[in-house]
């Protein structure tokens, strides 16, 4: 029988809040900060949006950066106990075959991240560039780690941003964003998450 899993801290950055509290009470409050964005959809009208008002205009590679590890620190400052060298981190990221998609290397990316951070995680630390279904496997993944006994806790995290050019020209083609032509779609946004997974 498979071992129950636990969350046990958790961060956040969205376009409601720049940590969890700050965005889980907005959403409870149904606060959504849905705006218009730089962007203008095949109607000639601007495309609505949620972006994450970080300190300073940061866009493409660098946003996806800021939000992951502003998640990351508010996860590990709540947790208080994680040593970042022992524990492995996954990270999700948007899936490699998504137009419009900012990062090229994965890897220097991850670097880059842990550079951000100040920090060094374990060996077995991973990307999982499969967008949507990336914490699902991350999720997975964090199981076969625990059976072998390669870490006590996992740091989960997720970075992504669907406010790109070339990503919402993708999406109105399939119909997928709401615009002024199509009622049924979703409204885009960005977001920097992290959890710290342990083993029940």
């Amino acid at each position: 029988m498979s071992q129950p899993l636990a969350i046990t801290a958790v961060g956040m950055v969205t376009g409601v809040g720049l940590n969890a509290a700050a965005s889980c009470a907005a959403i409870r409050c149904a606060i959504d900060n849905f705006q218009e964005t730089r962007f203008i959809d095949d109607g000639g009208e601007w495309i609505m949006g949620c972006e994450a008002p970080l300190e300073q205009p940061w866009r493409g590679k660098t946003k996806l950066l800021k939000l992951a590890a502003l998640a990351i620190r508010e996860c590990l400052e709540e947790h208080g106990q994680i040593q970042p060298e022992q524990t492995p981190l996954l990270l999700c990221l948007p899936e490699t075959e998504r137009p419009g998609r900012v990062l090229t290397d994965d890897n220097a990316f991850f670097f880059e991240l842990q550079q951000e951070l100040g920090m060094q995680f374990h060996a077995k630390s991973r990307v999982i560039a499969m967008g949507r279904v990336s914490a699902g496997v991350a999720l997975q993944h964090t199981r076969k780690l625990f059976q072998a006994g390669t870490a006590r806790q996992v740091v989960i995290a997720a970075t992504d941003s669907l406010l790109v050019g070339a990503t919402l020209a993708a999406f109105m083609e399939r119909e997928y964003v709401l615009t002024s032509r199509n009622s049924d779609g979703f409204i885009p946004g960005e977001a920097g998450a992290a959890v710290v997974v342990e083993p029940v």
